[in-house]
C-alpha cells in the first residue's frame, strides 16, 4: 500500500518533467533557427538582413525560453529528490508514506495533507504540520487585478515555501478554509492569516 503511496507523490513531479521537456523542444528549435538563419545569410543579397536578423532574434528568445523551461524544471525536480531523500535519511519515509496514505484534504490535488505531514506539488516538498508557523493566501496584482493565489506556509525559522496555487474561481476560498481548518486542527499554534502582496 506504501508503494501505492509513493507512486502518487511521485506523480506530481510530471508536470516538472513535462516543464522540462517542453524546455528541450524550445532549445533545440531556437537552436536549428539559429543554424538556419546563419546559412541563409551567407547566401542572401544585403537588402534582407533585417528580416534575417528578426529570425535571428525570435530564435535566441526560443533558444531563452527554453533554458528558463530546463533550470525551473531541474531546480523543482532537485528540491523534491531532496525531500525524499532526507525523508528516507532521517527513516521518516514510511511514517510519512502511511500517513498519506489516507489523505484527509487535497487542495485541487496540489496539496496533500495528512495528520502529521503536509505535501505540495508546487515547492515538492514534505514538510512537518509541527514546524508550520504560519499559513496565509497569498496574492499578486497586476493592473488587471488578481493575477495569482497561492497557499503560502512560513516555518518556525522564518523561512516562506508556496505550497500550492488557488483557484482565482469556483471552490478555491471555501478549499483553502477547510485547508485552514484542518491544519489549525492538527496544530493549534499555527497562526492563520490573509496578506496582499503586490
Amino acid at each position: 500500500m506504501n508503494d501505492k503511496t509513493k507512486r502518487k507523490l511521485k506523480r506530481y513531479i510530471t508536470p516538472y518533467i513535462n516543464s522540462f521537456i517542453a524546455g528541450i523542444l524550445f532549445a533545440i528549435i531556437g537552436v536549428i533557427c539559429v543554424i538556419a538563419t546563419l546559412k541563409e545569410e551567407q547566401s542572401l543579397l544585403f537588402n534582407e538582413t533585417d528580416r534575417i536578423k528578426g529570425v535571428m532574434q525570435g530564435s535566441l528568445f526560443a533558444v531563452l525560453i527554453g533554458g528558463g523551461f530546463i533550470a525551473f524544471s531541474i531546480k523543482k525536480l532537485a528540491d523534491f529528490r531532496h525531500s525524499f531523500a532526507q525523508a528516507e535519511q532521517s527513516g521518516e519515509m514510511e511514517q510519512i508514506l502511511s500517513d498519506f496514505e489516507n489523505d484527509k484534504r487535497a487542495f485541487k490535488k496540489t496539496v496533500i495533507i495528512g495528520d502529521k505531514y503536509i505535501f505540495g506539488k508546487h515547492c515538492g516538498k514534505i514538510i512537518k504540520i509541527d514546524d508550520i508557523a504560519r499559513v496565509y493566501q497569498y496574492i499578486e496584482k497586476d493592473a488587471m487585478g488578481e493575477r495569482l493565489r497561492r497557499l503560502r506556509i512560513v516555518f518556525e525559522r522564518g523561512e516562506k515555501t508556496d505550497l500550492g496555487r488557488i483557484p482565482l474561481r469556483g471552490k478555491g476560498n471555501s478549499e483553502m478554509e477547510e485547508v485552514f481548518d484542518y491544519l489549525k486542527e492538527k496544530n493549534s499554534f499555527i497562526m492563520l492569516g490573509f496578506i496582499r502582496e503586490q
